[in-house]
């Protein structure tokens, strides 16, 4: 039926009714087309749970033009079969001028498909196209949503070759549809699932090498009842999370080896990815429906911090740090699997429930949660609480088991968790002296107050700071493209606050000059 021609670039060139003639062919051709943008959508989406946020955003135009053409082999070093002439340049007109995930036709394809009876594919586009070297044209797009006739197909002429490819591209339609509604009745859309999959995928292999060097390295467990206690002690607690943030952290506990092992007793239960996959879909519909603090924000921060976290581990295992003990321990904290969940986990936290406006606001209202938390970090205190009241459910014990297994595990994981979601707020004046304050003293060419083991873990928690600082913004500043999206939609948040009287200025007043001054 379809014949494929080549392929230029990431252009994709076929013909239907070469080299044996077909009647059926621009029906044939049709249904192709339709068949390319369903299965390339439905692989898009499974890739962004290989590949993460944003993969699905991949799209793809397809454009179709009838007509007579010449073909044939030229001679030369690259000799292949091509197919030339005017109806080639306009079909490839088609294509160009034609919109993400539709299908373009000509005027003469329109037609040739009206006298198939298949008039009701057609919707004419409302603006005519200027095309190089045509002019302005009237072109359709194309929309086999209505496709009556199932027994016809692009692939073959039997009538059971028909049936089975019809059977084919029903079935792919079916599961997306019943993945849409499976996800609906889970509370979350279909690409906020594309996502959790994708976060749960990286913090499952993580939890994996954790469980792994403990196997390995003989790591000793403390009993369930003491774990329990550390656990109920912390939750009947009073103190707010702020109280907690600590300019040094303790990470003797952190062995900072990765073993390499995959053999089944260093497994962990798929059980527990089940309570993992279970806890970060809860937390992804914790989050409001904002358009900047939203899950995906929060699913592209992580990603941003992993990319910074492969160059630590490839760092540490190619090259090390030139016979610098202290650098060499630095790094080996960093690139450790326990120290990455941690930070990866907390950037998925911070932003749960957030309210859409600034923590300034929050304390200019005196609201409920400004006064509990004292009028600092109000958004991140309160995300930091909801997202550990949910890991303490009875739920996730097996999930608990996993991230850490005895008291000193217990307290490296909490200390870090609380650092690294109030760390996120980027715009509190008192921790932004406070951190270049740290930086001074521990990163100045003077001798360092501290030694030993305090002057390591002092630093790995400020660099754990600056990382998770970073990827607040790297991942907005990858290209200017990712830059324009997100700070628009900051820019929409921004501008409803201000509709909604929970903000002093128009946005859409200052906003240039400022974005300026940021970049």
């Amino acid at each position: 039926g379809v014949f494929k021609v080549e392929t230029i670039g990431d252009c994709y060139v076929a013909v239907c009714g070469l080299p044996e003639a077909r009647k059926d062919h621009v029906v044939a051709m049709a249904r192709f087309a339709r068949d390319i943008v369903y299965s390339f959508g439905l692989l898009t989406r499974q890739l962004e749970e290989d590949l993460g946020p944003e993969t699905a955003d991949l799209a793809i135009r397809v454009g179709l033009h009838s007509g007579p053409v010449t073909a044939g082999v030229l001679r030369g070093d690259k000799a292949r079969f091509q197919l030339f002439g005017d109806t080639m340049n306009t079909a490839s007109r088609m294509e160009t001028k034609g919109q993400a995930n539709k299908i373009q036709i000509s005027q003469e394809t329109a037609d040739l498909l009206t006298e198939n009876g298949k008039g009701h594919w057609i919707q004419q586009r409302k603006d005519l196209i200027v095309a190089k070297g045509k002019g302005q044209m009237q072109t359709y797009w194309l929309d086999l949503k209505t496709d009556d006739n199932a027994k016809s197909t692009t692939s073959g002429s039997t009538n059971n070759e028909q049936t089975d490819v019809a059977h084919k591209q029903s079935s792919v339609v079916e599961r997306v549809q019943q993945k849409q509604a499976s996800h609906v009745e889970r509370g979350l859309e279909t690409k906020a699932t594309r996502l959790v999959n994708w976060n749960v995928q990286i913090l499952w292999k993580l939890l994996q090498q954790m469980h792994s060097n403990r196997v390995v390295f003989g790591t000793s467990p403390d009993s369930e009842i003491k774990i329990e206690s550390l656990q109920d002690n912390l939750m009947q607690s009073k103190i707010v999370p702020i109280k907690e943030y600590s300019d040094c952290i303790d990470f003797s506990a952190v062995s900072g080896s990765n073993s390499s092992s995959t053999s089944a007793q260093t497994q962990l239960p798929e059980m527990y990815k089940e309570e993992l996959q279970k806890y970060i879909q809860s937390l992804a519909t914790m989050y409001r429906d904002h358009p900047f603090h939203c899950f995906e924000h929060a699913s592209h921060k992580m990603m941003a911090l992993m990319k910074f976290f492969s160059r630590i581990v490839h760092m540490q295992a190619n090259r090390g740090a030139a016979g610098d003990a202290n650098a060499e321990r630095y790094l080996a904290v960093i690139a450790d699997p326990a120290i990455q969940f941690t930070v990866a986990l907390a950037s998925l936290a911070g932003g749960v429930d957030h309210a859409g406006v600034p923590n300034s606001q929050l304390v200019k209202e005196k609201s409920s949660l400004a006064v509990l938390y004292g009028n600092q970090c109000v958004s991140e205190q309160h995300a930091l609480e909801l997202a550990w009241s949910l890991l303490m459910g009875p739920e996730y014990g097996g999930l608990r088991r996993s991230i850490y297994v005895n008291e000193a595990e217990f307290k490296t994981f909490r200390q870090l968790f609380v650092h690294s979601v109030l760390s996120s707020d980027t715009m509190d004046k008192e921790m932004q002296g406070n951190r270049q304050r740290r930086w001074d003293e521990l990163f100045s060419e003077g001798v360092p107050i501290w030694t030993g083991e305090t002057l390591v873990n002092r630093k790995c928690t400020l660099i754990l700071e600056c990382i998770s600082q970073a990827a607040e913004f790297a991942h907005a500043m990858q290209h200017y493209q990712l830059f324009q999206k997100w700070d628009k939609l900051l820019f929409q948040e921004a501008f409803k606050a201000f509709g909604d009287n929970r903000g002093d200025y128009d946005p859409s007043q200052f906003w240039y000059d400022a974005e300026i001054g940021f970049f």
